[in-house]
């Protein structure tokens, strides 16, 4: 089956072979024609590209200054200037972060991706990422709205479908990174104890054990369930961190307590309780 790379390959042979035949004049203007297109292509490119990322936007949303943006890079625009209000990436001027998904300006980039009258790198990318959009769930694509509201529990499930491959997408570690670490800037202790864990087992990140330790340390302190297991699981296995067992009950017991998050999975669950079995 022809690939949509051998599809182009075929596409830009007949328009040379189309540009190379008949009279000198047809040659010119079939030449012509070529460059005007290409020339559509660049302007109407430049008009619907996202401001901030200078990519085609596949979630695009219009703000209140009017233009239209990428959710994802004005979400991450609007996190690096906190605060009700915020400059404008393309006037400079104040505008609330209030947004509005433009569906209009979605169709309208989909049909001229289609048409081919934007092609070439960006719109190979903006067709990979809306294909890669349309297979999450509903309860997904929610999430990510929310997420770019700067709900923080919308966020941390993100990170774990990312990470168990839930939702409609892949398997994606570095993805699962990326938004744990934007909850955990806002103190989710899920968060915390996913990116310790991850740190850990080097899952999307490079492996650093005292980072690890440290993230499962900070998660267990505000109050995480699995925060707690993990770290009373490495204390009581003596591996990462010096083995000490009456800070592994401490912990474990600690994780039992009332007020505390419970986000621990099974497998730390049963280590626990056979831990306390042998140490009670």
């Amino acid at each position: 089956m022809a690939t949509e790379s051998d599809r182009d390959e075929v596409r830009d042979g007949v328009l040379e072979e189309w540009a190379t035949t008949g009279s000198c004049a047809e040659r010119a203007k079939k030449r012509q024609r070529i460059a005007d297109e290409a020339q559509i292509s660049e302007e109407l490119m430049e008009e619907w590209v996202c401001p901030i990322s200078g990519a085609l936007p596949v979630d695009p949303v219009t703000a209140k200054d009017g233009r239209v943006y990428e959710r994802h890079d004005l979400t991450l625009w609007f996190e690096k200037n906190p605060g009700d209000t915020v400059k404008s990436p393309v006037t400079g001027e104040e505008m609330g972060k209030d947004v509005t998904t433009a569906y209009q300006v979605k169709n309208s980039i989909k049909h001229l991706v289609d048409r081919g009258l934007l092609r070439g790198a960006a719109a190979d990318t903006w067709k990979a990422a809306s294909k890669e959009m349309e297979g999450f769930s509903a309860e997904l694509k929610e999430y990510m709205i929310k997420a770019s509201q700067g709900d923080v529990a919308a966020m941390v499930a993100i990170g774990f479908a990312y990470r168990e491959g839930e939702h409609g997408v892949t398997v994606n570690h570095a993805k699962s990174i990326e938004w744990m670490r934007k909850a955990a800037l806002k103190d989710s202790v899920q968060a915390w104890a996913s990116l310790g864990v991850a740190h850990v087992q080097g899952k999307g990140v490079k492996r650093d054990y005292i980072a690890g330790i440290m993230y499962l340390t900070h998660a267990a302190q505000l109050g995480s369930e699995h925060g707690c297991c993990a770290l009373a699981h490495y204390l009581h296995q003596g591996t990462l961190i010096e083995r000490d067992i009456p800070m592994a009950r401490y912990w474990y017991l600690k994780s039992l307590k009332n007020g505390i998050t419970k986000d621990a999975i099974r497998l730390s669950k049963d280590r626990r309780a056979a831990f306390l079995r042998e140490h009670n």
